[in-house]
């Protein structure tokens, strides 16, 4: 079995981190210019601090914020069931398959279940925020180059078009 190594790894991640990011900016973009939705709001917000136990007046400043529409919310949605649509039916996203990377099933070398891939997919985004660093120094160190998520969902990233070897046939 040819275990994906971090470096292809990585490189598969920057390609799904792009695509993703390209797939909002569209989502938002058809929520603009098809539903008249602001992508961006602004509006003047009256700021208070607490001096000496005293509330005081800052006066107001401009604060922008994501729009209300939800456009993010669907549009994260909607990439979450390509993510997982994606491994379950073809063992890859498009940045994977870029890099000739397949997720498997550890027990069996078949295409992940939904359940896996759901499971993958929860890791991913814990991985992404605020504990990038130490999910790659915990794949470093895993004997099969696993993500947490990986061995939560008992998956494995290899490289496609080799065969899953479980010991002498």
């Amino acid at each position: 079995m040819n275990i994906a190594n971090l470096p292809d790894r990585f490189f598969a991640f920057v390609i799904e981190l792009i695509i993703y990011c390209l797939f909002i900016a569209f989502c938002w973009s058809v929520a603009y210019f098809v539903f008249g939705q602001s992508l961006v709001d602004s509006y003047d917000a009256q700021e208070f601090v607490v001096v000496d136990g005293q509330l005081m007046d800052v006066g107001a400043s401009r604060t922008f914020t994501f729009g209300n529409s939800g456009t993010g919310f669907y549009a994260w949605l909607l990439y979450c069931l390509y993510f997982v649509w994606s491994e379950v039916r073809w063992g890859q996203t498009l940045g994977k398959r870029a890099i000739g990377l397949r997720v498997v099933d550890a027990r069996s070398g078949d295409n992940p279940s939904v359940w896996q891939s759901i499971i993958r997919l929860a890791f991913f985004h814990i991985g992404t925020i605020g504990l990038f660093i130490p999910t790659w120094i915990i794949m470093a160190v895993s004997e099969r180059n696993q993500r947490t998520g990986d061995a939560a969902a008992k998956t494995l990233v290899v490289y496609k078009g080799q065969e899953l070897s479980y010991g002498p046939a």
